[in-house]
């Protein structure tokens, strides 16, 4: 019991440090295009919102959006929307130290809950106004009760896990794979120990109840999603860029996790055989899922961010041989400076480098330079989400439009005829998706003069000379 409560000492100090690294600088970076879509969505109704989702304007379930209704009466600024999702990867530390001490011990717990805490990857998505942090916290509980159902086979944890496992579908449908995973390795288990099924059945059923409102959209959802995919990784590179986004960017840090991850493994094969079956089936079904479907629509690693606590188990794991032959506090201490070493310089550059496009600047330098009447034209269309949450045509008295391609551009272009209005364009690298051709970026780039690159967000004004023609 002492020692417990020793490691508990630590867990509160590194979810206290988790905390620090999760709220400082929360409105440091820009709104991107779909922080911008949240707040536009949680101003939604429910009932509108789920209009949205059958008319496929949007593609997640509703719960993220709900709960960030609860920021609604204090404001919409990038702090608050923000806030939700910090605070939830701060509780997400704790589930991780008790998820891997149930799997295996507190030591395992310790070092999982380190390595989420100086994570980068966890860090970037804490702070961004997505529903990412809600996933993986809402899937870690489900693992927790899962973990501990598996060894009572009572009805309470089953219903538990079942209750957040259908929190998770109503966050992200791909937490659909993980849940199936566990529920057919639960089956398994329970039927080689000859262990009564009806709880893992009243799980299921749980699930399937509170999810079915879901499978009124999924059909089509499923369908246009497939139809062809327009940006993210694609096949083998898609797995690859999530594992390196997992573990580190920073080439030292990543080559340190890849040997803890190698010797994890390894570990886990000769001494734990039933365990690595069940954790690398569960991190390479969704990731093979991953890479068929990158082919057929739009693919990106925060989709896995439910596999965090299995590749950081592994890792953990990695450092089991140390115990036998060294104290552990002091193996521990050792891996604990080594994770903070090897992330900093990624978490510096993160703090002190805009991450996101930054349309606050760039929307600043329009509201700076553009006079009443002049044209304001962003590419592609979607792209006037972010650009709108900071910029106010009707205010500034321009005229603002969106264009997707050439044409658009062009017809725009004529309507300022032989007027003194100045035609400004924002776009972002996105554009390469709609104007395949490249002419148009071609284009822009010899009949326009440069006015600012603003982290991904460029700024061209017309030369006059071409006012009205092409």
């Amino acid at each position: 019991m002492q020692s417990d409560k020793k490691y508990w000492f630590l867990i509160l100090v590194l979810i206290t440090v988790g905390a620090f690294l999760r709220l400082y600088h929360l409105d440091f970076n820009s709104f991107w295009l779909d922080e911008a879509a949240t707040v536009i969505f949680t101003q939604q109704s429910i009932l509108n919102y789920w209009q949205l989702l059958n008319n496929l304007g949007e593609v997640h379930p509703p719960l993220f959006y709900i709960v960030e209704k609860l920021i609604l009466p204090f404001g919409n600024s990038e702090f608050l929307y923000r806030l939700l999702p910090a605070l939830l990867g701060i509780a997400t530390i704790p589930l991780f130290y008790l998820i891997g001490k149930k799997m295996f011990c507190c030591e395992i717990g310790l070092i999982m809950a380190a390595l989420l805490t100086f994570s980068p990857f966890h860090v970037f998505f804490s702070q961004d106004a997505r529903m990412y942090t809600l996933l993986l916290f809402l899937m870690s509980v489900a693992l927790l009760f899962f973990l501990k159902a598996l060894e009572t086979n009572d009805m309470r944890d089953w219903v538990i896990f079942g209750f957040f496992s259908a929190l998770s579908l109503w966050t992200h449908f791909f937490a659909f794979l993980f849940i199936a995973i566990l529920i057919i390795f639960a089956l398994i288990q329970l039927m080689k120990l000859k262990k009564n099924l009806s709880n893992l059945l009243i799980s299921a059923i749980i699930i399937t109840i509170l999810c079915s409102p879901l499978l009124l959209i999924a059909k089509n959802l499923i369908s246009s999603r497939t139809s062809g995919s327009t940006w993210g990784l694609v096949g083998i590179d898609f797995v690859i860029r999530s594992m390196v986004l997992f573990l580190n960017t920073d080439p030292d840090g990543l080559l340190l996790l890849l040997i803890f991850f190698c010797f994890g493994s390894i570990v886990l094969f000769y001494d734990y055989r039933t365990k690595f079956y069940f954790i690398f089936t569960i991190l390479l079904v969704p990731s093979f899922a991953g890479l068929i479907l990158s082919y057929k629509m739009p693919m990106d690693p925060r989709y896995l961010i439910v596999l965090l606590p299995f590749v950081f188990m592994i890792i953990a794991c990695g450092v089991l041989p140390f115990f036998k032959k060294l104290n552990k506090y002091l193996v521990m201490g050792i891996v604990v400076a080594l994770i903070i070493l090897t992330s900093t310089p990624q978490l510096s550059i993160y703090y002190t480098l805009p991450s996101n496009n930054d349309w606050r600047t760039a929307s600043a330098q329009i509201e700076k330079i553009a006079v009443p009447g002049d044209f304001i034209v962003v590419l592609p269309e979607y792209n006037l989400i972010p650009f709108d949450y900071y910029y106010n045509n009707t205010s500034s008295g321009t005229l603002e439009y969106s264009a997707s391609d050439f044409k658009d551009l062009e017809r725009i272009n004529s309507l300022r005829g032989e007027s003194n209005a100045s035609l400004f364009i924002l776009f972002t690298d996105d554009l390469r998706f709609s104007d395949i051709s490249g002419n148009l970026v071609v284009w822009i780039n010899n009949k326009s003069s440069i006015v600012g690159d603003y982290t991904g967000v460029s700024v061209r004004e017309i030369n006059s000379k071409f006012k009205g023609n092409f």
